[in-house]
């Protein structure tokens, strides 16, 4: 079971990677297209930021799913339940900081970036909006880590490529009719909390000890 669980894992780990490339391709292509690369910069620069504000994580997942790995392997719930606990209560607080950055960050952004002829309001609801987008993946993403220490990662890869699917292709979709770049940004929080929040549900029914 273990081996056919990683076989699963690895060949839509790959796929995903695989499918985010191209499909991100034809997305950043899209976007350069119709927004101008001015947008393409200005995005690229502000989730570069939001990235630096995220490494307050520190690793803290790969340590509980390390040790997670001998609770499962013991069938040990009270375990399980326990570093469950602890590493929610840890990515509250990494959400709460990582806000905190963010809004302290939010009023010099502007600063940040070189010859952008944005409105100082638009620039800061881009860079607002992924801010959202980052803390909820904090807050809602925690409990994928118990199915990567029980083998099945594979779930979790293919529930982030339908999501990205559904994002890059939304996006093109909204940027073709519309060029309204705030909408598909929107739609993009949307599906990735909703993807989130599946997999939330899925291990609350796998695991109901939790």
């Amino acid at each position: 079971m273990q081996i056919k669980n990683a076989i699963k894992n690895s060949f839509f780990g790959m796929l995903g990677q695989v499918v985010l490339i191209v499909v991100g391709f034809f997305c950043q292509r899209t976007m350069n297209l119709l927004m101008g690369a001015e947008l393409v910069g200005m995005n690229g620069v502000i989730s570069n930021i939001i990235a630096i504000l995220s490494v307050s994580e520190l690793g803290i997942s790969t340590a509980v799913v390390y040790n997670l790995y001998a609770a499962i392997a013991g069938q040990d719930e009270k375990r399980i339940a326990g570093l469950m606990n602890l590493y929610r209560k840890a990515y509250l607080v990494f959400a709460a900081v990582i806000l905190g950055l963010g809004m302290a960050v939010m009023p010099f952004v502007h600063l940040i970036l070189n010859d952008v002829t944005f409105s100082l309001g638009y620039i800061r609801l881009v860079f607002f909006l992924w801010l959202v987008r980052t803390v909820l993946s904090y807050l809602l993403s925690y409990k994928r880590s118990i199915l990567i220490a029980d083998q099945r990662e594979y779930l979790v890869s293919i529930t982030m490529l339908v999501v990205n699917v559904l994002n890059y292709t939304s996006t093109i979709v909204i940027l073709e009719l519309s060029r309204n770049y705030m909408l598909a940004l929107g739609i993009n929080i949307v599906v990735e909390a909703a993807g989130n929040l599946w997999i939330a549900a899925y291990v609350d029914r796998k695991y109901p000890f939790l």
